[in-house]
């Protein structure tokens, strides 16, 4: 019932129906959007921000070159797929320096008591 012609239909009339597929597209934005606000509210709580503003600064690069061609050339479709990719943008790069910040991408193997990663020396639990 809550579908895009059907809402714009009741919210503008029906000289609008033809932009219905607006909807459907920019409901993919929300849930990235969910996904950014959780990792920056990580970030906020480590009290890291500088990962919030590279991201921001990625997406917004990419925003001020991409978003004029693409309203020129695609119109609204341009528009609205600057806005996915601009979310995905963000996506991606906090969800790099969440991993990194987490240790993911190292290939260190966890260390146990006795073990000592190459080049350093190991501890021997007291007694």
């Amino acid at each position: 019932m809550l579908f895009g012609p059907w809402l714009l239909h009741q919210l503008y009339g029906g000289e609008i129906l033809e932009f219905g597929w607006v909807i459907a597209w920019y409901s993919l934005i929300f849930p990235m959007t969910l996904v950014n606000v959780v990792l920056a509210c990580a970030f906020r709580a480590l009290e890291r921000t500088q990962p919030l503003f590279l991201a921001t600064l990625a997406a917004a690069c990419f925003n001020l070159l991409a978003v004029y061609p693409a309203a020129l050339i695609f119109g609204v479709a341009g528009l609205i797929t600057v806005g996915l990719v601009s979310e995905l943008v963000i996506l991606i790069v906090l969800s790099i320096l969440v991993a990194r910040t987490a240790g993911l991408f190292t290939s260190r193997r966890p260390r146990g008591p006795g073990r000592a990663v190459e080049g350093e020396a190991a501890t021997v639990p007291s007694l």
